[in-house]
């Protein structure tokens, strides 16, 4: 064998293994003087690349809202996301998805702030998000939540408070579909009726439902309106009967006349 190939033949295989030992990440760890742009890399500038304001839709009350993040990174085991500032019931979890739900309690705008940090043990970036997400909310409907009386008294003014729950505080707007002749009911909301003292005097009228089950007993229907778009509604519908009320005692019999007597 050649003496001069001898000699560089031991030189060659260490320059060789000299290049597949120095891979700038041979142990696992991203590469401490990289370029942003993934690869494996680690990033100079953390930078968000998703954008909730045009690549989602606004979100929409009682709908859960979605927001997936993402970065100028691939290396997503190395990130922390926190939720800054954000409306209540928002939430950022570890892999970086964002979600809420919208009520009615939140406004037209709400503001929100997100970071991430990245951190691999030797390199360290951090970035911030920040924007005002618009929020769609809907019309929701009024819920009448009081206790219908089941009786009125004769000779007595019946009155009835409808207690109604509108999570929007609309301006609410009462009507009284069915019920007996004299009850009306006024512009808040209250079923008033001036009861005749002889219930027989009542109408008892079968084209609006009439009497249930007695001479006295009627049915009533009252509706609740709010003002949005579109218009929701709520209905309360029972059977009310007139009772006797308490009626002055009456002498009825025929009173006595004493004789007078004559003497002769």
């Amino acid at each position: 064998m050649n003496t001069r190939l001898v000699l560089l033949l031991p030189l060659v295989a260490g320059i060789v293994a000299c290049s597949s030992g120095d891979s700038g990440g041979g142990d696992g760890n991203p590469n401490p003087n990289p370029i942003d742009g993934g690869n494996g890399q680690a990033p100079v500038n953390l930078d968000f690349t998703s954008d909730p304001l045009n690549d989602l839709k606004n979100p929409v009350e009682d709908v859960e809202w979605k927001y997936e993040i993402k970065t100028n990174t691939d290396l997503d085991q190395y990130l922390t996301y926190t939720l800054v500032n954000g409306p209540s019931g928002m939430a950022v979890s570890e892999s970086g998805v964002v979600t809420w739900t919208a009520g009615d309690e939140h406004g037209d705008l709400v503001n929100v702030t997100i970071s991430v940090v990245y951190n691999d043990g030797t390199n360290t970036a951090s970035a911030q998000q920040t924007f005002r997400l618009p929020v769609t909310h809907v019309n929701d409907k009024p819920e009448i939540v009081s206790e219908v009386p089941r009786t009125a008294v004769a000779g007595n003014l019946f009155r009835y408070q409808l207690e109604v729950n509108d999570p929007d505080s609309s301006e609410l707007t009462y009507e009284l579909m069915v019920g007996p002749d004299g009850l009306i009911v006024t512009d808040s909301g209250e079923l008033q009726w001036d009861i005749p003292s002889d219930r027989n005097d009542i109408p008892n009228d079968p084209a609006t439902f009439g009497s249930l089950k007695s001479r006295h007993t009627y049915w009533i229907n009252v509706r609740v309106s709010d003002d949005g778009e579109p218009v929701e509604t709520d209905s309360q519908i029972w059977v009310i009967e007139v009772v006797e009320g308490n009626v002055a005692p009456v002498i009825a019999s025929t009173p006595l006349r004493k004789r007078s007597s004559v003497v002769a």
